[in-house]
Formats: C-alpha cells, sequence, structure tokens
C-alpha cells in the first residue's frame, strides 16, 4: 500500500493544518485482488482463500505457464534443428540436388532440367553457346550455329540448311 499524506488547511495565511492518513492501494495491488476475486468466483480457490494462499497459487501457474510455453519452444526447435540437419545431411551427400537451380549459375542441374549452363557464357547471340534457357543451340533460335547455312523463320528451311 501507499500511503499519502495530506496536510488540510483549514485557515489561510496560517500553519495550523490537520494531517489525515489515506491509504491507496497500487495499481499491481489492484491487478492482484482483482485477479484473486476471479479465480475464487470460478471456483478455482475456496472462498476464504487469504491474500498469501492466492499468491502463491498465481505463482504455480505462472510457473506452470511458463514451463508449458517453454517446453513448447525447446519442441519446435528440437523439430526445426532436425529438419535442418536432415538438409544438410542429403547436402553432403548429393552436393547441390537440394539447392535451387538457377539457369545461368554455372552448375549443371538436370533435375530442373537443364541440358547446359555456361554460367556467364549462356548467351542468345553467340554461335555454338548454351542459351540462357539452359538448352543447347539449336536450329530455329535464331542464330547461325555449326552446320547451319541459315536460322531465321521467314527465309530459311526448317532443317536451316537453306532458304525455302
Amino acid at each position: 500500500m501507499v500511503r499519502f499524506l495530506i496536510p488540510l488547511l483549514l485557515i489561510p495565511w496560517t500553519a495550523l493544518a490537520l494531517d489525515v492518513n489515506v491509504t491507496v492501494p497500487t495499481a499491481s495491488e489492484t491487478r492482484f485482488a482483482a485477479t484473486c476475486d476471479i479465480i475464487i468466483r470460478d471456483g478455482r480457490l475456496a472462498e476464504n482463500t487469504t491474500d498469501d494462499e492466492c499468491a502463491a497459487e498465481l505463482i504455480k501457474r505462472s510457473m506452470r505457464q511458463t514451463l508449458s510455453r517453454n517446453a513448447e519452444t525447446l519442441a519446435s526447435r528440437t523439430v526445426r534443428r532436425a529438419a535442418q540437419d536432415e538438409r544438410n545431411a542429403v547436402n553432403l551427400e548429393f552436393g547441390s540436388a537440394t539447392r535451387r537451380a538457377v539457369c545461368g549459375d554455372g552448375n549443371l542441374d538436370t533435375r530442373a532440367g537443364e541440358v547446359c549452363d555456361d554460367g556467364a557464357g549462356n548467351s542468345r547471340t553467340v554461335a555454338d553457346a548454351c542459351r540462357t534457357n539452359c538448352r543447347p543451340a539449336t536450329c530455329g533460335d535464331g542464330v547461325v550455329d555449326t552446320g547451319e547455312v541459315c536460322d531465321d523463320e521467314t527465309t530459311c528451311a526448317d532443317d536451316c540448311q537453306g532458304t525455302r
């Protein structure tokens, strides 16, 4: 409890005063009392429970909740760690098999459908280069490669060996 000493001046301009003690409960005391009232009303504590007994019960409940939350957090972390350990084991065994395939990174990812991947050497315009979609140079890609006479859709034959 917080106690205030409030002087009451009965006569202005004089030193005569009357002291009155007023007791005001703090906010935490008010919350404590309200919480105890609620759990008593709900039947979780007896009607004649003292403040000390109520406080002990609240501490026990708080500890149980904290332990429960800590157990849930620990379980969640354990599952995440186990999943990461599994991913790490797969990475060690298969290398880039679990890495996200990106055409143009210089790593041939056949599981992602790449046929070639020369990294920065991939090109849409250089003859015989791996194309930017990680497919090899072919007739119809718009670039005259080795063995092709022409390579355009309007005048070149479908086999890139001559005009239409």
